[in-house]
């Protein structure tokens, strides 16, 4: 028997339901392989889940972004540019982004870090900073992106012109 086996299985004995099996034969591979894979899975259904929730959101900030119409309509005659106008609703939608991000966070933080504490025993949670950070710093630019494009989109139809919304409605 070879000294790594012996160690292994003096951990092993401190550990009731631990299991050393193949780890001396050099079957070693197959469970690296596995953890690749599930790591993947995980970072699949993220990207899955992220792009979901963004279509949502492009989707709920248009129909929104083109209701004004009427709004953007009443601020052209009053001496604001359209570059004036557009920025209103991207503040608007940055604002938001960072006030929901906040409760997301603390909601995060109330189911990740029990977790973490069972599992690991520390309370800070074990996780990749990228697939955390990347929907945090992609909302607002994507919330920016519609409302903008939908804004722009809205100033140019009937109803975003003088006089346009009263013959849209009669």
């Amino acid at each position: 028997m070879s000294r790594r086996r012996r160690q292994l299985d003096d951990l092993a004995a401190d550990f009731p339901g631990a299991s050393v099996d193949g780890v001396a034969s050099g079957d070693v591979g197959s469970h690296s392989e596995s953890g690749a894979a599930a790591n993947l899975f995980v970072l699949l259904l993220l990207t899955v889940i992220n792009v979901f929730t963004a279509i949502a959101v492009v989707n709920t900030l248009s129909m929104m972004t083109a209701g004004r119409r009427g709004k953007f309509a009443l601020l052209r005659p009053a001496g604001a540019t359209s570059a004036q106008v557009l920025r209103m609703p991207a503040w608007e939608a940055v604002l938001t982004c960072v006030i929901a991000l906040l409760p997301a966070a603390l909601v995060c933080a109330a189911v990740l870090v029990p977790l973490s504490i069972a599992v690991t025993g520390s309370a800070v949670p074990a996780l990749a900073g990228g697939p955390l950070a990347a929907p945090a710093a992609g909302a607002p630019l994507v919330a920016v992106a519609t409302t903008t494009v939908v804004g722009r989109s809205a100033m140019r139809s009937a109803a975003a012109t003088p006089g346009g919304l009263a013959r849209a409605v009669s």
